[in-house]
């Protein structure tokens, strides 16, 4: 717990203390009943110490905190001349703003003009002290409504982007994690249906196992080093050090010893890619073989597309093979249900659109991607763009529907 924390909260646990005390400062000590009668000092000393602690409870329940406070500033007002308690108040109004919303905490705000009109009108000597007495308090009130509210759109925006980042993490453990087990997967049933016929493709097998394990831990370390690295230094990691189409290759030489059947093709003059678009398309790509190896399985071929323009670049996907008669249940069991929804995501993030759709006999995704991060002009929808209708009908589990 940090210097700071810690007069946090002392701070807040002797609030209610200073509240009390600055409005018995204010207060003359020489009260009377609006009829003229005395009232004992102590008597306000005694109410206001019973109310003031249940500004303790402010977090837990404003709105109530706040109910009891504004009961007890326009009492006061009303039936004691010389004194309006109006610290507590504010402590409490600052509360309610901090915590619900501006239709709230307006109408929290307006009901305290009640109490202050109410000490301004007997104090003054004519409306137009008056007036300028109750606009004076207001401005005053107005401070700790401000500050609440301006508080609470902090914590809102802090929340959005704590929610963003969560999301973040999820994709890339998703594209990290899903590809590389699938491969893993389907490699062991591959060793082990030929261990004792064919040692060698066994082994081969159980090398490939080795080498993406191996790759998939170097992904997740290189991927908690930059968490490690925003949480110390609030910076947002080095986008370079993830994958990018440097490292197709190595990608689609995974996915042929795999025993997919893989080719490509290259149209334009390469461009320089943002760092953030780079590694959009290696997850397009990757993501596309991860769920043709899921749903279509090794013996399928696979189409990857590159066609470079002045301003962008389509990164096209095009598997064939039919999805085997029976399931692997292993297999389908990999599947998350969101692969291709965050990859959606991952495109329309970087101000990218999604393509996807079922063919006669395999599936097809198109990622159109700026060269460079394009956010503000391509709003997410947060639907899948351009889905065929009839996908479900060409591969059932295939992970386009969102669950």
């Amino acid at each position: 717990m940090n210097v700071r924390t810690i007069k946090k909260l002392v701070f807040d646990r002797f609030l209610p203390l200073i509240a009390w005390i600055i409005d018995l400062f204010i207060w003359s000590g020489d009260s009377e009943l609006r009829n003229h009668h005395s009232v004992s000092p102590w008597l306000i000393v005694g109410v206001s110490a019973a109310l003031y602690p249940t500004l303790a409870l402010r977090r837990r329940n404003p709105l109530a905190v706040f109910a009891v406070q504004l009961l007890w500033a326009t009492t006061a007002s009303i039936c004691l001349t010389d004194f309006g308690p109006m610290a507590g108040l504010m402590v409490a109004l600052y509360a309610v703003a901090a915590r619900y919303e501006s239709s709230w905490s307006t109408v929290a705000f307006a009901s305290v003009i009640v109490p202050l009109a109410i000490q301004t009108q007997w104090r003054a000597g004519s409306l137009r002290d008056h007036l300028i007495g109750l606009v004076i308090e207001v401005l005053v009130v107005a401070a700790p409504w401000a500050l609440g509210s301006h508080d609470r759109t902090a914590e809102l925006r802090e929340a959005e982007a704590l929610r963003d980042e969560r999301l973040r993490i999820a994709r890339e453990l998703h594209d990290i994690v899903a590809h590389s087990v699938s491969v893993m997967v389907l490699q062991a049933a591959g060793a082990r249906a030929v261990l004792t016929t064919d040692a060698r493709r066994a082994e081969a097998a159980l090398e490939v196992i080795q080498e993406v394990g191996k790759q998939s831990t170097a992904e997740l370390r290189r991927m908690l080093h930059l968490l490690r690295s925003s949480a110390s230094d609030g910076a947002s990691g080095t986008p370079g050090a993830q994958p990018g189409l440097d490292d197709l290759d190595t990608l689609l030489e995974k996915a042929r010893d795999s025993g997919l059947a893989v080719s490509t093709q290259v149209e334009g003059t390469a461009g320089r890619l943002d760092p953030s678009v780079a590694l959009t398309a290696y997850r397009v790509v990757q993501e596309s073989i991860t769920n043709t190896l899921k749903h279509a399985g090794p013996s399928a071929s696979v189409r990857v597309h590159l066609a470079w323009e002045s301003d962008r670049l389509a990164v096209t996907v095009e598997d064939h093979g039919a999805r085997p008669a029976r399931s692997d249940v292993a297999t389908d069991k990999l599947s998350t249900g969101h692969g291709l929804l965050g990859l959606h995501e991952r495109v329309t993030t970087v101000g990218g659109t999604l393509h996807t759709g079922p063919l006669a006999n395999g599936f097809l995704v198109i990622a159109t991607l700026p060269l460079a991060d394009n956010t503000a002009s391509q709003p997410s929808t947060g639907t899948l763009a351009h889905v065929h209708p009839a996908r479900e009908h060409a591969h059932p589990t295939r992970e386009d529907v969102p669950l």
